[in-house]
């Protein structure tokens, strides 16, 4: 780990990248697997395409990379190969519906021959024809993980009423806290009731407030509902018609997020830029 993180380092060392400018990123990240933090990136893209908003989604799970098999997407190339310059930027970025692209992950080690610098680069310009970039990142404090939510504007933290996702979500906060990224909206999925919600928001910020003197910001719930991985690759007027209610709460989250998007009211910085700064200084 200790090789590969120097690598990375050294790959960026003298890459210039814009800073400013791009699409607003938002990192979904979740403390643990299994709480359909997935779901919530491509259902949140549908919402944004919906309102007219061109969304980049962006596979930050190296290891896992499922993004592309949940749509249905068979790859012309991956972010892995790209790094190993077995095909070109372009191949990388996959149409999924109107106003929705997706660049799929891939595991594989970084090298010194990989193409990391020109890949930051090309992203970074490829990213200003985008309104919004959604980063799914991987399940868990993994350190890629991390890296990716902190380099991103804002963070959605996705948890569910499950106590043991209490904990992981609360184990979450805490190192994006101390890693200096303070826009975190908590989003709680997979509930059964208001009532439900309520104490376990209410929970998870007791135990912020008093162990790091912080608390996100509540972006709101996603009701439970078994019908949603048959609509994953459905428009979202199929969606309404089927779980109306998660469509409606979907919606109004992109409606409350796109009403405070701070790039309406001036340049954001470029997700790709920052990221590289963050590997360029400690890992």
């Amino acid at each position: 780990m200790k090789d590969q993180a120097e690598n990375l380092r050294k790959i960026i060392a003298k890459v210039e990248i814009p800073k400013i400018g791009g699409a607003y990123s938002i990192a979904v990240v979740s403390g643990k697997g299994g709480v359909g933090k997935s779901n919530v990136s491509i259902f949140l893209a549908k919402a944004f395409a919906a309102r007219g908003k061109k969304t980049l989604i962006f596979d930050g799970d190296l290891g896992l990379a499922n993004l592309h098999i949940l749509l249905g997407i068979l790859p012309k190339g991956t972010l892995s190969q790209y790094l190993k310059n077995e095909c070109k930027i372009e191949n990388v970025i996959h149409n999924i519906s109107e106003n929705i692209d997706l660049i799929p992950g891939g595991s594989g080690d970084v090298s010194a021959n990989s193409n990391l610098s020109k890949m930051l680069a090309d992203l970074a310009n490829l990213s200003q024809n985008y309104d919004y970039l959604i980063i799914d990142g991987g399940a868990g404090i993994a350190e890629n993980t991390i890296r990716l939510a902190v380099s991103a504007g804002e963070v959605i933290l996705v948890m569910t009423p499950d106590p043991t996702s209490l904990t992981d979500a609360y184990a979450m906060l805490k190192v994006l806290f101390s890693r200096n990224q303070k826009n975190i909206s908590l989003l709680i999925n997979m509930a059964q009731s208001e009532n439900e919600v309520e104490a376990v928001k209410s929970k998870l910020f007791m135990l912020a407030e008093k162990f790091i003197s912080f608390t996100p910001k509540y972006l709101g719930f996603l009701p439970q509902s078994k019908k949603l991985t048959p609509l994953i690759r459905e428009s979202m007027d199929i969606l309404s018609q089927q779980v109306g209610e998660f469509s409606a709460k979907i919606n109004a989250i992109a409606a409350k997020i796109d009403g405070d998007n701070p790039a309406k009211n001036g340049e954001v910085h470029n997700f790709f830029a920052k990221f590289a700064q963050i590997v360029r200084g400690k890992l």
